[in-house]
C-alpha cells in the first residue's frame, strides 16, 4: 500500500496500516462530542489537577491533604492558581502525627485516618528487598 506525502511515496506494509488504522479508530471522538470530551476522563489521574480524585480533605482554599498516585502515602499540597501545576506537593507523609504537625489543623478527616500509611506499617518491612552482594571484580 503507498500514500503520497509532499509528492513523495511512502510503502506502507499491510501491519504497520492495519496498526495505522487501529490508533484512528481510537482517537475518533464518538458521534455528537468533541475530542476532548472524548478523550478527557471525568476524574483527573495526575496529582496536580484541581479533580483529582484521592483528596482527602480540603484545609482552605490554598492546602489540601492527598493519597499520593503510588498509593504509598499522604502529601500536603499548596495552590498555585497561575502556575503550570496548580496543585504542587511540599510535605510527604507515611505517618499521621507528621501530618498532623504539618498540616496544623485537626480536621476530623485528618483525626479519622490510621496512624500509619494503610499500605504497608514501619514493621512491615515485606515491601522492602533484601540487600544484595556485589562481587567485586578481581583486580588483575
Amino acid at each position: 500500500m503507498e500514500a503520497s506525502q509532499n509528492g513523495n511515496s511512502i510503502d506502507f506494509s499491510d501491519a504497520e496500516f492495519a496498526h495505522y488504522e487501529a490508533d484512528e479508530a481510537v482517537k475518533s471522538p464518538p458521534e455528537g462530542r468533541d475530542a476532548c470530551q472524548a478523550v478527557k476522563p471525568s476524574r483527573s489521574p495526575f496529582e496536580c489537577d484541581d479533580d483529582y480524585p484521592r483528596v482527602v480533605v480540603t484545609l482552605d482554599a490554598r492546602t489540601r491533604v492527598i493519597e499520593c498516585s503510588d498509593g504509598i502515602q499522604w502529601a500536603i499540597q499548596k495552590h498555585y492558581p497561575k502556575a503550570k501545576r496548580r496543585w504542587q506537593s511540599i510535605h510527604y507523609f507515611r505517618s499521621k502525627a507528621g501530618l498532623l504537625f504539618y498540616a496544623k489543623s485537626d480536621a476530623p478527616e485528618l483525626l479519622a485516618l490510621p496512624d500509619w500509611f494503610p499500605e504497608h506499617s514501619p514493621s512491615d518491612t515485606s515491601h522492602v528487598s533484601a540487600p544484595t552482594t556485589v562481587a567485586a571484580d578481581p583486580v588483575m
